[in-house]
């Protein structure tokens, strides 16, 4: 049988750290295989190849000014030229202005998927004026009518969309088994937590450590933190600080953790992709809001994740090292979008 071609647009793509760009990566550089040579990718990206990877279906177009809009018009002659070979085109976002390219392509009646994975128009996080909301609810409104299919993360991002929901597929951000199978996992120091990443004010690591100084369980453990902010803790006599380092060695960290924290700021819509690399890791979850949210996307990942428990449950869980992970991976996430292409 002769294989079918799949066009990727994304902006970002390895070897950018960008979470989008891990999972797009992921899909590009494992759909052939995993397909059985169904579907033949291709990738257009504005991520530059300074690690000199040798993807030969990638072709990497500088962005003039970094300027995503200014990219996707320079991408316009590349795509009429091949647009006839590709049976289906899958655009990710963000950034969203990518999904302007879907008026073109429907036009000359391409089927188009568009990954949102996070809400655009209607983001709880990004507060905008009323009209620019309406522009933004009248694009996405626009672009999802032309899509075939409309990928998202989690339930409650899709209630977010403005889009027929019956075109709308759920596809988790997932961990990377293949990568994870490759770490140098560590011996497990008892009475540490791992977090990584930056601190805001939806995620407070202080307003955490003074409930643990509190906690009966947690009251002697070390927070392990890996992240750029480390002047933003108080409490620096109950963190281990790693700095800045790389996704591997990020990985190589939490392994050696006895617990894992996911600190969110309590939207519904929150699916962190950190909490994916810990059920990677097989590894127990602490989850902490600081406006004690108990319902919504994060809530539905713990109830298949039994290593998991909300801060305020004083007695440690149990820990469930046989545990199947395989549901959170993103080579369960490929097989959906195959099924979906298998169907068109």
């Amino acid at each position: 049988m002769k294989s079918k071609e799949i066009l990727f647009i994304s902006y970002y793509l390895d070897p950018s750290n960008l979470v989008g760009a891990k999972r797009m990566s992921y899909w590009a550089s494992n759909i052939e295989n995993i397909s059985n040579k169904k579907y033949k990718p291709t990738v257009l990206t504005s991520s530059l190849d300074k690690k000199k990877l040798k993807e030969g279906f990638v072709k990497r177009i500088k962005s003039p000014c970094n300027n995503p809009f200014l990219w996707t018009l320079k991408i316009i002659p590349i795509l009429l030229k091949s647009i006839h070979k590709k049976s289906f085109i899958v655009i990710t976002g963000s950034p969203f202005v990518l999904f302007w390219l879907i008026f073109p392509l429907f036009f000359l009646k391409k089927k188009v998927i568009l990954d949102f994975r996070d809400p655009y128009a209607n983001n709880p996080i990004h507060n905008i004026r009323s009209i620019k909301k309406k522009l933004k609810i009248i694009y996405e409104y626009l672009v999802c009518f032309m899509a075939y299919k409309v990928i998202t993360v989690n339930e409650e991002c899709s209630k977010l969309i403005y889009c027929n929901h019956q075109k709308i597929i759920i596809i988790e951000n997932g961990f990377n088994e293949i990568f994870l199978n490759k770490i140098n996992k560590r011996d497990v120091v008892e009475k540490t937590i791992s977090y990584s990443g930056k601190l805001s004010q939806g995620r407070d690591l202080n307003d955490f450590i003074e409930k643990m100084k509190l906690s009966p369980s947690l009251k002697d453990f070390k927070i392990v933190y890996t992240g750029p902010d480390f002047s933003k803790i108080n409490h620096k006599d109950h963190v281990i600080s790693y700095g800045e380092v790389s996704y591997q060695e990020n990985l190589e960290i939490i392994s050696s953790c006895e617990f894992t924290l996911l600190l969110f700021a309590g939207y519904s819509f929150e699916s962190s992709t950190k909490i994916f690399d810990y059920i990677g890791l097989k590894k127990p979850v602490i989850v902490y809001s600081t406006n004690r949210i108990k319902h919504g996307a994060i809530a539905k990942i713990m109830t298949k994740y039994s290593n998991s428990f909300y801060f305020e449950c004083e007695n440690l869980k149990d820990i469930d090292l046989d545990i199947d992970n395989y549901k959170f991976s993103r080579l369960y996430g490929l097989n959906k979008l195959i099924n979906i292409l298998d169907k068109i």
